[in-house]
């Protein structure tokens, strides 16, 4: 994976509510339906990241998403039908703490950086 020059979004997070500058709307959509994207790819693949919060997404000095920090990530090893025969619930990482799936873990963070 390449360098990420534009940082993580939590340290992104931190230095607009410092400043009291919101984020705007235009950008938290963006960063969430690439985020979004980026899920959706890695799930294609069979890979669940299990680790989805601010600070393990980055930006790239153009402002655009990159999913790091797969170190908990795991690789399906059972077929869709088997998985949903079993119950799964996730722990949302950023700040609702809401039983969620990755799309979910992406909405609250969508919610924190519009705070």
């Amino acid at each position: 994976m390449e360098y990420a020059a534009g940082g993580d979004l939590q340290a992104l997070i931190e230095c607009a509510k410092r400043r009291g500058v919101p984020l705007g709307n235009e950008r938290v959509t963006l960063w969430t339906a690439e985020l979004a994207s980026a899920l959706e790819h890695i799930h294609a693949l069979g890979i669940i990241h299990r680790d989805v919060k601010s600070q393990n997404v980055l930006l790239s000095r153009e402002g655009h998403v990159k999913l790091g920090d797969f170190g908990i990530a795991r690789v399906l090893t059972e077929t869709r039908e088997q998985a949903r025969q079993r119950p799964c619930i996730l722990t949302c990482t950023a700040a609702l703490q809401l039983p969620a799936t990755g799309w979910c873990a992406a909405g609250c963070m969508q919610n924190s950086v519009k705070r």
